[in-house]
């Protein structure tokens, strides 16, 4: 055997004697050959491609910052301790808390990797399912769209169309909803709607398609009356001439494609329906419309928008902004108009909406622009306490100091949305050790706060069935499963909690069909822990609660846009 390494025969290839590049070119990467190097290399002249032979350059992985660089960077000139490093076993890397292992320096700034909260909890309840051999998809809202497969139907025929419609147009100028805040509309609606029906061809698309709006809207209340009186119009074979002219108010819009106020009317309409009837993602697309036509027509910025009717304008705004900060906060934490496009004050010129609502819709928004601020880091244990500190003192004064005239609906709705607000903050907290036991505990008191409002939505016949509130529900009952498998549940409490989740899906099964897979879902998890589960259950109410006998019991109204936004938005960097 030869001896030393000038000993060792030379192996040749058909273009020469072989020698080993230290990086291979990308074409020899791709081909799995050795790479004689630099380029062109031998392997690409002898296969044509000499003039294409480059080596691809690979980034440096980043390195987690050491333990040393923090202990430097807190004796030269810093204010505060060095974060807290874990050095770990001896040899190996430091142990970052989770919100640190996340980010990375673009020069003078630090810049925050963040991960949605919902997805974290998807990813730990896979785990969890996958130990405990629960089917994972049974527990997750899956509905993304629907308004596709619902069943629409046929209109009347000519003859009777006419008397049929008119009858949906006095159902819709009749609604409380209507009555008490589109008087400014009424007519304007009513001439539109003669010219339908004189002269259609007189109405260009866009007005076609806001006329199928109300007809849609109108459509859908008669039918949310028939489901609430327990007909059978709540079942999925219902003839649904709602889903037809939301069909038709989409196909006009899709024709008309161009911006509009008549068209924004249009969308005003028809993206409750989908709230109410459709998924997350005919939301979402309807939204990314209104978004696209706000800004064509300027309504976002103050020095095109005062060119526009201040009461109209307003109006048409807060309705877009107000429903995508919900979407926003129960889907992807990103609006579809970025908050630093917008320098308008969407409150409405009426000033009729509740301050207590205007409050929790300035505080949700603000949470949003934070997580889409890549500079905040808004999964820290210190931005949880400083964002809760601020509105504390609002959720007391919303349970302890509300006149009796306020509807008890409203208040429930703003107590979803602190609640939920507060489970965003602290959901990424639960996978960091020193502040898990604080994580579950606030989530747990969220996730049953919200589960009483709920309660006091059924007790007055409020309880309205939409992707947004069974998307609320499906995240609390994950929740409910994290927190009860870290141990900060009573038995009889988690009991409880899990009546009352399988209560609210029972009581959306007639409207939303996917509620039966997720009671299947959520029976096998409380079997997994062993809770069981009374048939002749009945929710907990106030009862005779005279303060809860106070408040007047409200229709849930036609359009959901009751929450003030009374707040500067330039104030969001």
């Amino acid at each position: 055997m030869p001896s030393s390494p000038a000993e060792q025969p030379q192996r040749t290839s058909a273009t020469g004697p072989h020698r080993r590049s230290s990086k291979a070119c990308e074409t020899c990467r791709v081909r799995r050959i050795k790479c004689s190097g630099p380029p062109p290399c031998q392997g690409c002249i002898a296969a044509g491609l000499g003039s294409s032979c480059a080596v691809r350059l690979k980034a440096r992985p980043k390195r987690a910052p050491s333990a040393k660089l923090f202990a430097r960077l807190s004796n030269n000139g810093g204010t505060g301790a060095a974060p807290s490093v874990d050095a770990g076993p001896s040899g190996s890397a430091p142990t970052l808390p989770p919100s640190m292992s996340h980010m990375r320096d673009e020069g003078t700034r630090t810049v925050y990797r963040k991960r949605n909260p919902l997805d974290e909890v998807e990813g730990a309840l896979a785990i969890w399912c996958a130990n405990k051999g629960v089917p994972f998809s049974q527990l997750v809202f899956k509905v993304d769209t629907r308004l596709a497969g619902l069943p629409s139907t046929a209109l009347p025929p000519p003859n009777l169309l006419r008397d049929y419609e008119d009858g949906l147009i006095e159902t819709f100028f009749n609604s409380p909803e209507y009555l008490d805040r589109h008087t400014d509309h009424r007519e304007t609606i009513r001439s539109l709607f003669a010219r339908y029906r004189a002269v259609p061809g007189s109405l260009t698309e866009d007005q076609r398609a806001l006329v199928y709006a109300i007809l849609c809207m109108a459509r859908y209340l008669q039918i949310k009356s028939n489901i609430n009186a327990g007909t059978p119009h709540a079942t999925t074979e219902a003839t649904r001439e709602d889903v037809t002219y939301y069909h038709m108010g989409y196909d006009a819009l899709a024709t008309w494609a161009r911006p509009s106020l008549t068209a924004i009317w249009a969308l005003f309409y028809l993206v409750p329906y989908t709230l109410g009837m459709g998924g997350w993602a005919e939301t979402k697309d309807l939204l990314q419309q209104w978004a696209w036509q706000i800004k064509e027509l300027g309504l976002h910025r103050q020095d095109t928008a005062s060119l526009y009717a201040p009461h109209e304008v307003g109006q048409l705004f807060f309705a877009y902004f107000y429903t995508d900060i919900l979407r926003a906060s129960m889907t992807d934490l990103r609006p579809l108009l970025p908050l630093t496009e917008i320098d308008v004050d969407p409150t409405p010129s009426d000033k009729e909406w509740a301050s207590f609502q205007s409050r929790v819709s300035d505080f949700n928004t603000r949470f949003l622009a934070d997580f889409n601020d890549p500079t905040v880091d808004t999964g820290a244990m210190d931005y949880a306490a400083a964002a809760e500190s601020t509105w504390f003192g609002y959720v007391r004064e919303l349970r302890h100091s509300m006149p009796a005239d306020v509807p008890r609906a409203k208040i429930s709705w703003a107590q979803f949305r602190y609640n939920w607000l507060r489970i965003l903050l602290y959901i990424p907290l639960i996978n960091n050790p020193p502040y898990q036991p604080v994580a579950f505990g606030m989530i747990t008191r969220a996730v049953s706060q919200i589960f009483q409002s709920y309660s006091d939505l059924v007790a007055i016949g409020n309880l309205n069935p939409s992707w947004p509130q069974l998307q609320r529900l499906v995240v609390c009952g994950q929740l409910l499963i994290l927190c009860h498998e870290a141990g900060e549940l009573h038995r009889r409490e988690a009991t409880l909690l899990f009546q009352m989740l399988l209560e609210f899906l029972e009581k959306h099964l007639d409207t939303w069909p996917t509620c039966a897979e997720l009671i299947l879902g959520y029976q096998a998890v409380a079997k997994a822990f062993d809770i069981h589960l009374t048939p002749d259950f009945e929710l907990p109410t106030l009862g005779d609660d005279p303060v809860f006998a106070l408040h007047e019991v409200h229709q849930w109204p036609l359009i959901p846009y009751g929450l003030d936004l009374d707040f500067d938005l330039t104030l969001f960097p």
